[in-house]
């Protein structure tokens, strides 16, 4: 059966199948719960459709009396914020969608009918998002007589990676740019607003270094503080300039039948870009700071990275070639190759602690962009691009070999006696 997308403004889901984990059912007082189409209170489709048809209006009105209606016991404030938010955000393909396999529930003696499920929330950012992107809400659904309309009891969430969304909080707003948009805090939207030339151009670098897929010409930047709930944002660590976190593709159908968000190797849709107040002090800091996150969101294209290729990467694309490693770099590089080449060692390159520990953590950006360097030394820029490329799409060691040395640590020995020449 398909799943059913609950929007006013989207067309219907994809295929789903049967309920399967995070989906329960539950008995009741009055009989038992059976699989059954023709015996006492079921779900239908029309049930079904009929809540489609409420929450779609809710959605394409910004109503919350109207999903009032569905959700009995609907948190009334949080609700009517994320829904004005979503119409006044630059999003589209905004909407609900439901596990139609959830139907033909049944309690054969005419009792309430109660069910747990996972519900998916779609959106997509305006020439940002090459496909739609999920949110993950839990609901209970009842059912209370054979007469009675079906509802959700309870709705919470969302609870993903991605969450939660500016949408989501108070007091956010958007500063559009030529190729970005920025969620930012009320309080600092004119100073973003002043920088979002700086923003744009790191952006506009970032894309040209790697291409974005068909139909995307910006990038999404959020500005928050150090512990700001935005995009689980607490649980990253506060001496960062900013972090990029991918948004990945899954069929939101099948988020709603498992409960699941995209994981690591879900199909790219898009990125959400962090940077800390902090990069706005001055516009070259700004610029740099976006170029960075930039590159790792859209190498998130490619697949997923061990930190210090991944760090490499944007760090080189930051600065500009190999030329600007070694200005911004050189000395580090040169003094703190051989402790980075020992700390790189075994399991230690898959290792984020490792590799942003202190007191070594701007040497290891330094002889991480230093291997890119090197590459493009030997290969030109598009040979470094491709390594970087191949480190999202295979394993480091692996990469490495498919590149043209013996191992990991053969390389960074090599690289190791290159620095020491500038």
């Amino acid at each position: 059966m398909a799943g059913v997308l609950l929007a006013g403004c989207s067309d219907g889901g994809s295929k789903a199948s049967a309920p399967g984990p995070g989906k329960s059912t539950s008995a009741t007082p009055d009989g038992p719960i059976i699989h059954t189409q023709d015996a006492g209170n079921v779900i239908t489709t029309e049930d079904i459709e009929a809540l489609v048809g409420r929450l779609g209006e809710a959605l394409r009105d910004a109503d919350v009396e109207t999903m009032r209606t569905v959700v009995p016991d609907l948190k009334v404030g949080e609700w009517q914020r994320r829904l004005e938010n979503l119409r006044r955000f630059p999003t589209s393909d905004v909407g609900f969608v439901l596990d139609e396999t959830l139907d033909r529930m049944v309690n054969a003696a005419g009792g309430p009918v109660e069910i747990e499920a996972d519900v998916a929330l779609t959106h997509r950012i305006s020439d940002v998002d090459s496909r739609p992107v999920v949110q993950t809400y839990h609901a209970t659904m009842r059912k209370a007589t054979p007469d009675s309309p079906l509802e959700i009891l309870g709705l919470d969430g969302p609870r993903d990676p991605i969450s939660p969304a500016p949408w989501d909080l108070r007091g956010w707003e958007m500063v559009e740019g030529r190729h970005s948009w920025v969620a930012v805090r009320t309080a600092m939207v004119d100073r973003v607003r002043a920088n979002i030339a700086s923003v744009d151009a790191g952006a506009a670098r970032a894309m040209e270094l790697i291409a974005p897929p068909d139909g995307v010409s910006k990038l999404f930047f959020a500005v928050a503080e150090v512990g700001d709930p935005l995009f689980g944002n607490g649980d990253y660590r506060p001496e960062r300039d900013g972090f990029a976190i991918r948004a990945g593709y899954v069929d939101p159908a099948e988020v709603a039948r498992t409960g699941k968000s995209a994981g690591p190797r879900a199909a790219y849709a898009g990125s959400r870009l962090m940077l800390r107040p902090g990069a706005f002090d001055s516009p070259a800091r700004a610029t740099a700071v976006a170029m960075h996150e930039a590159v790792h969101g859209l190498a998130y294209q490619w697949g997923d990275s061990d930190p210090w290729p991944a760090e490499g990467l944007a760090t080189w694309g930051e600065v500009g070639s190999g030329a600007g490693v070694r200005a911004e770099y050189g000395g580090l590089v040169r003094s703190g190759f051989a402790g980075f080449r020992e700390r790189m060692r075994g399991r230690n390159v898959i290792d984020g602690g490792v590799f942003q520990a202190e007191p070594h953590v701007s040497t290891n950006y330094g002889c991480a962009a230093a291997v890119f360097a090197f590459m493009e030394d030997r290969r030109g820029r598009d040979g470094a691009l491709d390594f970087g490329r191949a480190c999202y799409r295979k394993p480091t060691e692996e990469a490495v070999r498919t590149a043209g040395w013996k191992s990991h640590d053969a390389l960074l020995a090599e690289v190791q006696g290159w620095v020491q020449s500038w």
